[in-house]
Parts: structure tokens; sequence; C-alpha cells
């Protein structure tokens, strides 16, 4: 009967209760129960049989006993912990959902407030001089006016959109003005709701929208949403590389400003989203040189998630240097982007201006890589802003 004692001795207790092996750990209850069927199983082994087993050997199946349950609850326990760190995550993944939905729900309702008081004193005609109004793009939700300003008078750039686009436009209006002022970002002044009552804007789209090869609007909005913002008066980057090429200086400017304006918008917890040379607008502030803006904030959303916007910039940064057409982002084609933009930026003379020889001739050299690091996320936009052969340089457009 000894030999039995001592294997119930290995049996599990309460909580409370003690070993020599000192104190028990709470095990779960399948894993008790496991362990207790084992021992009642030994329990009926005859004892003559177990006093044929040597001491060390009964000794060595109490340890393995322990071994095995202790393994058991430290398995279980390893599991507790990991589905408990999974359930903050999701926890923490629930309030920035939350955050998140409020704040989209506090800048639709801004959005429309201020269409609302903006439409109840006054429509198009009494902000801007609708005699001034020159086309500048249209797409497939709406068209872009150049127009004067009546107080103050400036040029400005206002979108107009129809009905079925007010989610992009309100989107755009919330997050272009939410963002806050920035040297490299378009600035956008108001927004307010328009209706074409003398269809005065219909008759202007319809003369200049009437071009041969492009179908034309079966069906023309009545009424706009109409998106007040800062005129860039030479046109976008995408227009400038259809008609030329740009010197290394150039280049680096373009690369340095975007980067500058990519780091302030995620800084706000933001993301542009649609990153490319049309989206890029170009400001000549005279002394100042070429002011380089981002603009179009249609897609632009709150989150942290920014790889999307290192993508597009660096497909931007190669197009720049390579002036291919802007496609598909590909952060698996870094390597073959890097490669193609130095054979490209090997044909460009080393000349720039006031651009030092030494600081080109980098721009020459680093700059492929670094567009390879960013497509794949590999440099901060405030790296690349502040690197040190990117400083100085400036776009000139002649």
């Amino acid at each position: 009967m000894g030999h039995v004692k001592d294997l119930q001795r290995l049996r599990v207790p309460s909580p409370t209760q003690a070993t020599k092996f000192g104190p028990v750990p709470e095990f779960p209850v399948d894993v008790v129960n496991a362990l207790n069927e084992a021992l009642s199983l030994l329990e009926a082994i005859p004892e003559f049989l177990l006093e044929a087993i040597p001491e060390v050997s009964r000794a060595a199946l109490k340890q393995a006993l322990l071994t095995a349950v202790q393994t058991a609850w430290n398995h279980r326990r390893k599991e507790l912990v990991e589905t408990q760190q999974q359930l903050c995550a999701l926890r923490g993944q629930l309030k920035v959902s939350e955050r998140l939905a409020e704040q989209r729900a506090d800048g639709q309702l801004e959005f429309w407030q201020k269409v609302a008081q903006t439409s109840a004193t006054g429509t198009l005609n009494k902000v801007v001089d609708m005699n001034s109004k020159e086309l500048l793009g249209q797409g497939h939700w709406g068209f872009v006016l150049r127009c004067q300003l009546r107080e103050p008078d400036k040029a400005v750039a206002v979108k107009l959109v129809g009905l079925r686009g007010a989610a992009g436009a309100q989107r755009e209006w919330q997050h272009g003005a939410a963002i806050g002022k920035h040297k490299n970002i378009v600035r956008y002044e108001q927004a307010l709701l328009h209706m074409d009552e003398r269809l005065e804007l219909k008759k202007f789209f319809e003369q200049e929208c009437n071009v041969p090869g492009k179908a034309s609007r079966d069906v023309w909005p009545m009424r706009y949403i109409c998106l007040v913002q800062e005129f860039a008066n030479k046109g976008s980057l995408g227009g400038l590389l259809q008609r030329t090429s740009l010197e290394l200086a150039g280049i680096g400017s373009v690369v340095r400003q975007v980067a500058c304006a990519l780091a302030f918008v995620h800084s706000r917890k933001r993301v542009h989203n649609d990153v490319k040379p049309d989206n890029i607008l170009l400001d000549d502030a005279g002394d100042s040189g070429v002011v380089v803006k981002l603009g179009d904030f249609g897609l632009a959303d709150l989150a942290q998630d920014v790889s999307r916007d290192y993508e597009l910039f660096g497909l931007t940064a190669f197009c720049t240097v390579t002036k291919e057409p802007f496609q598909k982002a590909d952060p698996n084609a870094a390597p073959e982007y890097s490669e193609r933009a130095s054979k490209a930026l090997k044909r460009l003379e080393v000349m720039g201006g006031s651009a030092p020889f030494t600081k080109l001739e980098q721009v020459q050299k680093k700059l492929p890589m670094t567009i390879a690091q960013i497509c794949r996320s590999q440099v901060d936009m405030k790296e690349v802003e502040q690197l040190e052969w990117l400083q100085g340089l400036d776009l000139v457009i002649h």
C-alpha cells in the first residue's frame, strides 16, 4: 500500500493546498482531470508489480507525470496570453475604427453645414466673376474652371461636381480643408452649392467640351457642388512632362517638395491615395521660384498605413525622371524603376542654374536608389525631404 500512497501524493490538490514541490498552480480543469485519470490507472496496477519497479524508476515516473502536466499547463497559459493579446489588439482596432467613423461623420456634417451656409447667402456668381471663367479640365464627375474672385481680386480654381459625385466632393473638401495650410499643399478656400438656373454653365460646357473624337454628354447637371481652391498658374507636373524634360535640379526639387507635402499629410494621420503627376500642381511664385503643390484629395482618407502613398510617390518620381506614362504602381518593380531611372539620369547634363555641380552629381547617383526605397516604404518622407543633396535645388520652367 505504500507505493499506492506515493502515487496518490501526485494527485492534483485544490489551489489552496501545497505539496513538497511548492504551491500548486491553478491548472485548467481538463488538465487536472487528465492527470488524475492517469494516476487512477496507475493505482489499479497490483502492488506486487509496482514493487518490481526500482525506486529510481518510480521517482522518474512521478517526475514525468509532473513535467507532463506542467508542460500542458504552460502551453495552455501561452495560448491564453496570445488570445488576450489578440483581444487587446482587436479592441484597439475597434476604438480606432470608431474614432475614424466619428471623424468621418463629423467631416460630412461640417461639409454639408458649410454648403448650406454659403448657399443660403449666395451662389457661385456672387463669389467669382463668371465672365472670367476659363475651362482648365474635365473629368467623369465634373469640371475645373479658372475664375477671378470678386474679393479679393485673385485667380482661383473652381471644381464643379454634379450631385452624383457629392461623396467624392465631400471627401475632398473634408480632408483638403482639415489638413491645414502648408506651402506644398493646394489650399481649399470654400465650398458652396450652385444652381445653373439660366443654363449658363450648360451652354459654356457644351461649347468648350465639343472636342472632336470625344463623346458628348447627354445629361448636364442643374446643381453643382463647387470647391473653390488655390490656383496654380503653371498647371500640373503631368502636363509639364508632356511638353518638356526636367533638368536634374528640377527633378530633385519636385521630389523634395512632394515629400515635404506627404510628410505633412501623414503627420495629420491621413493618406492621399492618389499621388500622381496630374495631381501635382506648379505655381510660379516669381522670386521664390516654382512651388510644387499636392492637390486633389478626392481619394484621401484617415489612416495609419501610408504604404500606398509611398508606392504612388515612388512611381511619380520615376515618371518625373523618365517621362514615361504614369501607370499602376508595383512595389515589386522597385529594382527595375531604379535601374531605368539611373539610365535616364545619366543622359541628363549636370547643369541646373545656381545648383552646385557636386550636388547635381549626387542627384544623378543617389536618386535611383532613393526611388526604390520610397516604393518599398524603406525611407520616411521626412527623411527624403531633409536629404542634404536635395536642398537648394529649384524647378525652373522655361
